[in-house]
């Protein structure tokens, strides 16, 4: 995670700017600014720096305000955010700090989820696998507790429309339903329903599993500590498709 190290740098709230690098600031001491210049002290960011640094801050950032969400931050919750950073993301021990320093200070800004939702929005409107990702993830992590509490569920449905994601959120929470080898989760896996034959899922198992091929998730710039959720998902498409595949030719 080479990008982490000009991000914790001197003036880190530069790099992003708006609700992003106001938590950067926050949380590291440094100011922020709307219009980030993207370099440190002539070392220029790149491209790909600066949408790892995007979506890493905009993850933690939104998990917060998600934990806050029934106006009481559980240690089961901060306990769940600290099992995913290091059994999903496999982050250093500097990263893992990071994160966990950038979730504090989302609960305590006066930032609000939706702000956060529209800057990784501007960041990735034209990555809907990423946007996708990011959902799934948010939606992830309020089923953890095994209770998808209402205020919740209003933040990542407002997420979903600012990434105009609304149809693709009821087939997430729908195959977070369920077990792992239930047809009905399945299908939902697949954005299809038993209605549809052969064909047409075999058409959209393709265009979901072009959409979430590590090596594509890769390709658009995130860092390689995220690239087992997308590993996982792609797995979970392979393997929904083929109890489907198999239940439609029996």
């Amino acid at each position: 995670m080479a990008w982490l190290g000009k991000v914790l740098g001197a003036g880190a709230g530069y790099l992003l700017g708006g609700p992003l690098g106001a938590i950067l600031g926050a949380a590291f001491g440094h100011q922020a600014m709307d219009n980030a210049p993207r370099s440190f002290y002539g070392v220029p960011m790149s491209e790909m720096e600066v949408k790892n640094s995007v979506f890493f801050v905009a993850i933690f950032s939104m998990l917060g305000k998600l934990a806050q969400a029934d106006e009481v931050v559980t240690e089961d919750e901060i306990d769940t955010v600290k099992q995913i950073v290091s059994e999903r993301f496999h982050l250093s021990a500097g990263a893992e700090q990071f994160a966990i320093e950038t979730f504090n200070n989302a609960i305590h800004s006066e930032i609000s989820f939706q702000q956060y939702a529209d800057q990784f929005y501007d960041s990735f409107r034209n990555e809907p696998e990423i946007l996708t990702s990011m959902l799934e993830l948010l939606l992830v992590v309020a089923h953890a507790d095994s209770h998808y509490h209402e205020k919740e569920e209003e933040l990542i449905e407002s997420a979903a429309g600012i990434f105009g994601l609304s149809d693709a959120y009821q087939h997430i929470l729908g195959s977070l339903n369920g077990s792992p080898g239930d047809i009905d989760r399945c299908y939902e896996i697949l954005g299809c329903s038993p209605e549809d034959d052969l064909p047409t899922v075999k058409k959209k198992y393709r265009e979901l599993a072009m959409q979430f091929h590590p090596d594509r998730i890769q390709s658009k710039g995130l860092p390689k500590e995220f690239m087992q959720f997308a590993t996982d998902r792609f797995q979970e498409i392979q393997e929904a498709f083929e109890i489907v595949s198999r239940n439609l030719t029996d």
